[in-house]
């Protein structure tokens, strides 16, 4: 795609700041400002390039909070793509209720291209992560999972192939991204025609089958944010395979444009990723993802709602404990044992139960008077408001939201747990919109966090 005259003239391909006086500037947050400057620093650990990691773009304000409202989103966007719909998930297991709906997308999706005597294909691509090696091990023995990722892949692809897509209409490709070690591609979402991405945290996996599917969130916006996100992708796609070890994919075509800073109706946005990692060495919190957080937490000045299966992370309780220390409100809804048994492995820092014990004897040891008015309220997820949902089993939360100040939102696949924060490949996205963030507030985490169980202790 072109980009017109007028369009070429803000393109700032050596600048990772808007145009002085350009509505993005102008409608900037002070919050994100802060959260801006600290990601820069870490912006050559992530995913895409500096110039591209603030960004804009038009936030949806509705969101989406659970599998039949995430696949149905899927489905209706499927269906409307005109050129390239580029699909990501962590995890993919057939025959149920996710990709039933996306099988559906796909023939019609065909019908209509063939209604309108489409003459070039729609390119679908999805890419699958892939466990391999000793990342393979602890999966099977976590999770119990005795069928190969790359046999339930496969499988993937013949139902695909029996679908009998005419391939001048709709022209799909399957790719898995490996991981041998810690190194896992945990992305998810998608990006339609290089113009509307979906951040989420929902896999293709029975968990989100209708009939009581986990808490989840997604959230869909357009504009320039969806050209870094397909930046990401082109990446992540370049270290894929069609076929382990030997067919490694065929590049994607490059993205067609530059950020560009328009007075569109846009709002401040940043793209924040982080690259896998396989082993421990050189392996930080210092990417746009991680440091995104941190700098949220550190710099509220007023309200901080967290809602998260996991959070695990010593830099990220100590920056809660300071937050509550200058007064902030800070709300917190866990998953009560949640993925447990990987917790539990070495060099995991502990559990949830830990961290709450943690967080709770830390400021019991503080007067009232240390805290300036600041407060902690933690509560344990539940689905029905009478227990804590226990595990992973139906109806847990595995929704990864957080918002600051009514500001600010956080939303996409990462987590503050050891795994997401220091080895696997997360896509996470920061808005700076006043509205959008009330609306999803509303919608994620309110409903949330008055339906779970508060834990005793220090409110």
């Amino acid at each position: 795609m072109t980009t017109s005259p007028k369009l070429d003239e803000l393109v700032q391909p050596d600048s990772t700041e808007p145009p002085a006086g350009s509505a993005v500037q102008r409608s900037m947050s002070t919050l994100r400002s802060a959260i801006h400057s600290a990601v820069d620093a870490t912006a050559h650990n992530g995913s895409v390039s500096r110039e591209s990691v603030l960004t804009s773009g038009r936030p949806r304000h509705t969101a989406y909070v659970d599998g039949r409202e995430i696949f149905a989103l899927v489905r209706e966007e499927l269906v409307s793509t005109k050129r390239e719909f580029l699909f990501q998930t962590y995890a993919w297991q057939g025959g149920h209720d996710p990709e039933r709906e996306i099988l559906l997308a796909l023939q019609e999706l065909e019908r209509n291209r063939r209604a309108r005597r489409a003459r070039e294909p729609v390119q679908v691509r999805l890419l699958i992560g892939l466990s391999l090696g000793c990342a393979r091990a602890v999966e099977r023995w976590l999770f119990r999972q005795w069928e190969p990722d790359r046999a339930r892949g496969e499988a993937a692809e013949q139902r695909i192939r029996a679908l009998g897509l005419d391939p001048t209409l709709v022209n799909v490709e399957v790719a898995y991204y490996p991981s041998w070690l810690f190194g896992n591609f945990h992305c998810k979402g998608f990006i339609k025609d290089q113009r509307a991405v979906v951040f989420s945290g929902a896999n293709v996996q029975d968990c989100h089958d209708y009939d009581d599917p986990w808490y989840e969130v997604a959230v869909l916006a357009e504009g320039d944010i969806a050209t870094a996100a397909r930046q990401d992708y082109v990446d992540s796609w370049s270290r894929s395979y069609y076929s382990w070890p030997l067919a490694r994919t065929k590049p994607l075509p490059p993205v067609t444009r530059s950020v560009v800073w328009g007075d569109r109706g846009e709002v401040p946005m940043l793209f924040a990723s982080r690259l896998a990692r396989e082993t421990f060495v050189g392996a930080t919190g210092q990417n746009p993802w991680s440091t995104s957080l941190l700098a949220a937490i550190r710099n509220a000045g007023t309200r901080i709602r967290l809602l998260y299966p996991n959070l695990t992370v010593s830099e990220v309780t100590r920056s809660i404990i300071d937050a509550v220390h200058r007064g902030v409100r800070v709300e917190l809804v866990l998953s009560k044992g949640f993925n447990q048994e990987r917790l539990l492995l070495p060099f995991q820092e502990g559990t949830n139960d830990a961290v709450v014990r943690g967080l709770l004897e830390r400021l019991q040891a503080q007067p009232p008077a240390k805290r300036d008015g600041g407060s902690l309220d933690l509560r344990w997820y539940s689905k029905d408001g009478r227990i804590p949902t226990e595990g992973t089993g139906k109806g847990a939360s595995h929704a990864k939201y957080a918002s600051f100040d009514g500001q600010v939102a956080i939303v996409g696949a990462g987590q503050p747990d050891h795994q997401s924060w220091y080895h696997s490949r997360e896509n996470n996205v920061v808005v700076d919109c006043a509205a959008a963030t009330r609306a999803w507030d509303a919608k994620v985490f309110e409903p949330a966090f008055h339906r779970s169980i508060r834990i005793h202790g220090l409110t």
